[in-house]
């Protein structure tokens, strides 16, 4: 067994690098502990099974290829590849958003085009503005950095208690007092999630 650990732990180290990641950024996106990578890398622990499915993801490996001794082969990922997969992490979110605002874009047009006394235009662009944090919620929880997403829940939970105070409750202000409690459960939920996993 102690074999098998230096052999994981050579080749989570070999791929880490090969990004390049440090230990913290490689810890974030599987929302671990850098204190576990490390452990992991110097052969003293060995993630779960689940973990190693999601490292193998993480790097287009099989698991079977982090189970297995390489040698002093590096890992066959190629800068070209990293650039490409990179790129398409940054572009398909960024025309995922630009496609909403078009649409909203549009729609303001024709509506304004259509319905001059149309007075609610300002509701499409918001709510263009909370998709786009949809959108940015779901690709950051599958490319990105994990803490990122409880910045973006929080921008979600204002923006939505500023609309329903825009539309119901424009006489009560004290309406957004709601919003402490949430803010401070974001808070509390992306400290605790963090630090369980370790």
């Amino acid at each position: 067994m102690d074999s098998l650990k230096i052999i994981i732990a050579s080749n989570i180290q070999a791929l880490r690098k090969s990004y390049p990641l440090t230990q913290a950024e490689l810890a974030e996106k599987l929302n671990y502990s850098d204190k576990a990578v490390s452990k992991w890398e110097r052969g003293e622990s060995v993630p779960d099974i689940e973990i190693l499915v999601k490292i193998s993801e993480l790097f287009g490996v099989s698991v079977d290829y982090l189970v297995k001794d390489h040698g002093d082969e590096a890992p066959k990922v190629t800068v070209n590849e990293k650039k490409i997969s990179l790129r398409n992490r940054i572009l398909i979110p960024i025309l995922s958003i630009i496609l909403v605002w078009a649409i909203a874009t549009i729609a303001v047009i024709v509506l304004d085009y259509v319905s001059p006394s149309f007075k609610y235009n300002w509701l499409i662009m918001l709510s263009a503005a909370v998709i786009s944090l949809i959108i940015a919620l779901v690709f950051n929880s599958i490319w990105g950095i994990g803490k990122v997403n409880y910045v973006i829940i929080s921008l979600m939970l204002w923006m939505i208690l500023w609309l329903i105070y825009r539309l119901l409750l424009k006489e009560f202000p004290v309406f957004f007092a709601i919003g402490i409690p949430g803010q401070v459960l974001i808070i509390l939920s992306s400290f605790l999630s963090y630090r369980n996993k370790k």
